[in-house]
């Protein structure tokens, strides 16, 4: 299975409107804190490793493929697992990621998982989701994404445009985690997880 995605800004006028919207409109609407440690491999467009808590539960993910079209494997961990899997991750040569910490809404709209995030400092964005099975498929998803994006009137990002964001949010509301100097237990002091 292939992820198909797109992604694109939100200012704070449409981010009110898009979470009454999801709230009201969409199907299995939820409200999440996320704490995710992401670790990049091979470039920007390879790999993705990353561990993620999400409402008290927490999970590792791994996703291959060109940025737009992505397989990806998702594990769950045992109970309070995020620092034994961030410790797993520096046994296996992970030792440094970016650490995020955002409210995210998600719920399904128009046939898409959408996720509308904040990160802080005014820095919405949100991201439309599809699984296909195949290219055919994979380039249906994507038109219908990005019909659905213009029927909600939000701009989609090229890759270099969602590159070039995330490196300000990095910059603005991240931060570089370091196994080394800060060990694992830094997330149970710093976000009780």
């Amino acid at each position: 299975m292939i992820d198909v995605d797109i992604r694109g800004p939100v200012s704070k006028k449409d981010y009110e409107r898009l979470k009454k919207l999801l709230t009201t409109g969409g199907e299995h609407s939820r409200l999440e804190q996320r704490i995710t440690l992401r670790y990049s491999d091979r470039g920007f467009n390879n790999r993705e490793v990353r561990i993620e808590h999400k409402n008290g539960r927490d999970t590792i993910y791994i996703q291959t493929g060109k940025l737009g079209e992505r397989k990806e494997l998702a594990t769950e961990l045992c109970s309070r697992g995020f620092s034994r899997g961030v410790d797993m991750f520096a046994e296996l040569g992970y030792k440094k990621g970016i650490v995020s910490a955002q409210e995210v809404l998600t719920a399904v709209y128009g046939g898409a998982e959408f996720a509308l995030f904040d990160p802080g400092e005014d820095s919405f964005y949100y991201e439309a989701v599809m699984t296909a099975k195949g290219a055919a498929e994979s380039k249906e998803a994507k038109g219908k994404l990005e019909k659905l994006a213009r029927q909600l009137k939000l701009p989609v990002w090229t890759p270099l445009d969602m590159l070039a964001f995330i490196q300000k949010v990095q910059e603005r509301t991240n931060y570089v985690y370091d196994h080394e100097t800060l060990g694992s237990g830094h997330f149970k002091e710093k976000f009780n997880i």
